[in-house]
């Protein structure tokens, strides 16, 4: 470097800024200055474009414009007419955050409530379920003294109106805020990161203009036997023409519906008896999956995101307590692909879970779903995961069955991979786990929002400028190029 550095400098006079920038990425700004007379004390170069017409200066162009672009401020909000919800781009310093608001009111219905009738208190069934109808005939059944106690748990108070709406907020909050990044794919943009934050606004009352959803919630006793009446469902053709009816338990985690069980080997066993192999085979029948997502670049099934991994955590015994978990856990997933859990060999993850004769089965994280979050799904415009038909896995034409690809057009067209039919940890499916396509809604109103369809589904990405090995400094950093070593 010392030879070609005297080369260059025994022409000086000649020299053209392709020959500097040539020079400036290996030998570093403060030699540099030297080799060209500045002597010891000189100030040091900066980083210099490279003459109009080349590489350098489109890069440096591109990142003038990205700044430019970024200054213009916020962009929005804008209403996403798929669902039912509001973005806005902001520009947070050398990055960016996507707001997703979605505003609404709450009208409160009692599930149940005592009524005049003829001078006697009847009770009426304001929800319309099996498990509300059977309670009204229930409480009409008792002496009319005892009918007023017996409707109380299916009113609404203060305190528990506001716990809802909090709970609803917070529901839809911590499922769906910021569980994945964009990034700009714009040349020379690419360490443009995008936040997704998710805000919910709820009040009582009717939804005001410009809000976008209408929530019915009826009230329930915990634990009460009116089961779930979670739903989205449209009522006019204007977008915001939306109602989501929930009870007034669907704000907290549900309990109906479990990716948890246990079941116990006969003591020092290595296979289930009679008892236990019912139990995995309900278990492997209810969580069969529906095959891979298909890459929408490629049409192949995408194993990585295939469904919920089945995680089991087996105990043993005797001299060897590990040795027969391992035993336990062969035979048990022979017991699960018997139900009907054909990939259940991919799917079962070992888990040595200490000395005794249980097994705990686990979909996924195994936490439960909370019916506030789902039906939010809805309204961000997603589709349910869950079989909704009998028919057999993967039955031609039963668009409903297990295996049929959910609304394929949707993620293909943000390049992610879509999602297939199936009981899953997915959060529209039964579980609470929001995947990589559940943000394709989110990833087509920041398009739309900033009208540039220049974005990617993933973290920011480095840019590297011609001529320097590793990606541009963020502001704030210390340039690389200081710290070479200088000319000898």
């Amino acid at each position: 470097m010392a030879r070609a550095a005297a080369a260059v400098v025994a022409g000086a006079g000649d020299w053209t800024p392709a020959d500097v920038l040539a020079l400036q990425p290996a030998a570093g700004n403060a030699a540099l200055a030297r080799a060209l007379g500045g002597g010891a004390g000189a100030a040091p170069l900066l980083r210099q474009p490279a003459p109009p017409g080349t590489t350098g200066s489109d890069h440096l162009d591109a990142r003038a414009a990205k700044d430019r672009w970024q200054a213009q401020g916020v962009r929005g909000p804008m209403k996403h007419t798929r669902g039912g919800f509001q973005v806005a781009y902001v520009p947070i310093g050398a990055d960016g955050a996507l707001n997703v608001t979605l505003k609404g009111g709450v009208d409160f219905q009692d599930g149940i409530e005592l009524v005049d009738l003829f001078g006697l208190k009847v009770a009426v069934d304001n929800q319309g379920t099996q498990g509300t109808r059977n309670e009204v005939s229930r409480i009409n059944r008792l002496p009319f003294g005892r009918r007023e106690a017996a409707v109380a748990g299916w009113r609404w108070g203060g305190a528990e109106k506001r716990a809802f709406l909090q709970g609803f907020e917070a529901a839809i909050e911590g499922a769906w805020n910021r569980r994945y990044q964009f990034h700009c794919t714009r040349a020379h943009w690419t360490d443009l990161g995008v936040d997704v934050n998710v805000f919910v606004e709820v009040h009582e009352g009717a939804r005001a203009a410009g809000e976008h959803v209408q929530v019915t919630s009826y009230k329930v006793p915990p634990g009460g036997p009116a089961g779930h009446v979670g739903v989205v469902r449209r009522t006019g053709s204007a977008p915001d023409d939306v109602e989501m009816r929930l009870n007034s338990e669907d704000a907290a985690p549900r309990t109906d519906i479990l990716l948890k069980t246990s079941i116990a080997f006969p003591a020092g066993g290595d296979a289930l008896d009679a008892a236990g192999k019912r139990s995995a085979q309900q278990f492997g029948g209810w969580w069969a999956g529906g095959g891979a997502p298909i890459c929408p670049t490629c049409a192949k099934e995408v194993t990585e995101l295939a469904a919920s991994p089945i995680n089991l955590h087996v105990q043993g015994t005797g001299t060897d307590p590990h040795a027969q978990a391992k035993r336990r856990f062969t035979n048990l997933v022979a017991d699960l692909r018997a139900a009907g859990m054909s990939d259940a060999v991919d799917r079962c993850v070992f888990h040595d879970d200490g000395e005794g004769d249980d097994v705990r089965l686990v979909v996924g994280d195994g936490q439960a779903q909370t019916v506030a979050a789902h039906e939010a799904g809805h309204m961000f415009g997603l589709d349910d995961e869950y079989p909704k038909s009998n028919a057999p896995k993967g039955t031609a034409g039963d668009a409903l069955a297990t295996g049929a690809p959910v609304d394929p057009g949707l993620a293909a067209a943000q390049g992610l991979p879509g999602a297939v039919r199936e009981r899953s940890d997915s959060i529209m499916s039964v579980g609470d786990a929001v995947k990589p396509q559940h943000y394709a809604t989110f990833l087509a109103g920041l398009k739309l929002v900033t009208g540039m369809e220049d974005w990617a589904f993933g973290p920011a990405q480095g840019v590297v400028p011609p001529g320097v090995d590793g990606p541009l400094p963020r502001p704030g950093d210390k340039d690389p190029l200081e710290e070479r070593t200088a000319i000898a």
